[in-house]
Formats: structure tokens, sequence, C-alpha cells
């Protein structure tokens, strides 16, 4: 059985879009836009906002994308342009609520995560672990929640996030580990064991949940790390709270892509449609002047027409008299009398005149 093509890839779309292919500028777009619609939802808080975010920011880049020149990622580049409508959309909305709305809507996208062979009491208490994390993850300031969408949800490098939000790969770091530090403890009683919750105040401990996320980005030597698990080994409490934080990222990451209304996908599909009818129409037109333009070039020197069987038209100045082809000497001027010099005509009788 023949295996079904695979998917072009961004580069290769990239490339065709910018010779002016519509439908490969539509099918780029219609690939990242769900990323771009889940980043927006959690970025903005509502849902209204997020829908307005995505059609902002696709059909910025189907106008941009011919001066995109490829210094980042094109998935790098599309968060960029929707981070920055969702930023823009917030200082305009001047009555934004402070709070989340999408508390209600925490349950619907939280089931798309559902395991079909979970016994209903597991489906039901991972529900609502994920409902829970919907929730933190929306109650972070966006600073924080910003970092931890682009680098645990969506899945981009620290140095994607650092181009992404205009920061140092160090200051991305230092707000990653905080949040999730936080999400893992506001989440902490959805995970532990009953009676488990109590005994965390006990002995103090190192702060092995911040030096697990260092771990996971590199920062940890390789000392730091052995002396990390060898606390672990021997403190079940610490054990357990970075088997919390490895359920967290994994919930993170295993968060959908929730569906683009359709409405919102015919509003972008048919602008980018007409955006790019425009633009070929646009490449046409500078084809056919090019065109007419050698046209020209070829029938004489700057435009001038050539007449069948006649002499080209030259810019040459024509000979001289003697058919040396050098200039004719100029007949030298006449002296003009100045105004004081002008002498008074001669009187009727032969007198001289009078001065």
């Amino acid at each position: 059985m023949n295996d079904p093509p695979a998917a072009p890839a961004d580069a290769d779309l990239l490339d065709e879009a910018r010779a002016g292919s519509g439908a490969a500028l539509e099918a780029l777009l219609e690939r990242h836009e769900a990323k771009l619609y889940r980043f927006a939802r959690r970025l903005c808080r509502h849902r209204e906002d997020a829908e307005d975010v995505l059609q902002e920011s696709l059909l910025a880049a189907a106008r941009g994308l011919p001066r995109f020149r490829g210094a980042s990622s094109l998935g790098t580049w599309l968060y960029t342009i929707a981070r920055s409508f969702c930023i823009k959309k917030r200082r305009r909305s001047v009555f934004a609520p402070p709070e989340v709305s999408l508390d209600t809507e925490a349950s619907v996208a939280a089931g798309g995560v559902a395991d079909p062979s979970r016994r209903p009491d597991e489906a039901l208490e991972a529900s609502r672990l994920e409902a829970a994390l919907e929730r933190e993850i929306a109650r972070l300031e966006r600073p924080y929640r910003e970092v931890l969408l682009l680098r645990d949800i969506e899945g981009l490098s620290s140095a994607e996030v650092a181009r992404v939000t205009g920061l140092s790969v160090g200051a991305v770091k230092t707000r990653l580990h905080r949040a999730r530090a936080r999400l893992r403890e506001a989440l902490a009683p959805f995970m532990a064991p009953r009676g488990e919750a109590a005994a965390r105040a006990a002995a103090p401990c190192p702060d092995v949940v911040r030096l697990f996320s260092r771990h996971l980005e590199g920062d940890v030597s390789a000392k730091t790390c052995a002396s990390m698990e060898k606390h672990l080994a021997s403190c079940p409490r610490c054990a357990g709270a970075c088997d919390e934080l490895k359920e967290v990222l994994r919930l993170c990451r295993a968060a959908p892509e929730p569906a683009v209304p359709a409405d919102v996908q015919g509003k972008v599909r048919r602008a980018v449609h007409d955006l790019a009818a425009g633009r070929s129409q646009a490449t046409r037109a500078i084809a056919r002047g090019s065109r007419h333009r050698q046209v020209a070039t070829r029938a004489g020197v700057s435009g001038r027409p050539r007449i069948e069987g006649g002499p080209t038209p030259s810019t040459r100045r024509p000979p001289g008299p003697t058919g040396s082809g050098a200039p004719r000497p100029c007949a030298p001027r006449a002296a003009v009398p100045t105004r004081g010099s002008r002498s008074p005509p001669p009187r009727a009788d032969g007198s001289p005149p009078r001065r």
C-alpha cells in the first residue's frame, strides 16, 4: 500500500507564498492557526479577544510575509505577532475584567485530554485536575503566564521565548522557574494523597522544585544534580514535589488545541484570499510593465519608434560642412550696448543729435 504523500514543509510553502501562490499562503496560515488560537486564548484570558487577536495576527502575517527574512522560525515570528496584538487588545480594553473568564470553559478545554481507557473515577479526577490547571495558568501574572505558555505549552526553546518577548534568556528562565513553582504549589492539593498536604510543613528541605526546573533547562551542574538525587532518595516529600512538577508539565504539554470557530476561519480565509488575489494582480501588472519596457528598449533608444526600412534614430549631432563630424564653429555674438552707452538717432536735418 502506498504511503500518503508527506505534507510540504513550512519553508516550501513559504517560498511558494512569496512567489504569489494564494493556496500556499492559506495552507501555511491554516497549519499554525490552531496553535496561535490556543496561545491567544490563554494569554488574553477571554474568548472574544482571542478570536480578534487570531484574525488580526493572521492577516498581519499574510501582509508581512514578503518581508519575512527567516531570522527566526516562522512559528516564533507568528507568536511574536500574536503576543503584540494581545498586549494591544488588553490596553484598549478599559473595562477589561481583572479576573478570568475561562473558568466555565476550562472543563471544555480539558475534555480534549481525556483518555477513554480510564475508569470513570480516574477520568473525573483527571478532568478536575486539568480544569484546575487551566484556571491556575490564567491566574498567573501576564509576565509569568506568557513565558510558561510559550515554553511549556507551545514548546518553544528558552532562546525562542526570549526572541518573542524581547527578554534576555536569563530573564526568561527566572520567570519560568517562578511560574512553574507557583503552578505546582497551586495544583499540589489536587495531586497529593489525602493526609499528605498537612505534612508538607515539616522539616526544611532545599528548594528542589526550583532546582528540578533549572535541571530541565540544563542549568544545574553534575555535582548539584547528584546531590539533589541523593536527597530525593531519602526524602519522600521532596520526591513527591518533583513528581508533581513533572505531572504539571506533562499536562501543559498535553494541552489540546481548541477548535477555531468556523466564522473566524471563514473571515480569515476570505481576507487572505482577497489579499492573495490582489497581490497576484499587482505581480502580473509589474511583469507586463517590465515586458513593455524591454520591447521599447529593443525598438529604439529612449523608447523612440523605429521606422520600417528607415535609419535608426540617433542622438549624435549632424556633421559639419567638412563632413568631419566635428561641431561647426559658432558665429561671434554681436555686442549688446549697455543702457548708458546707447547713442540717440540722428536728426532729420543731418545735425548732430542732442545729448
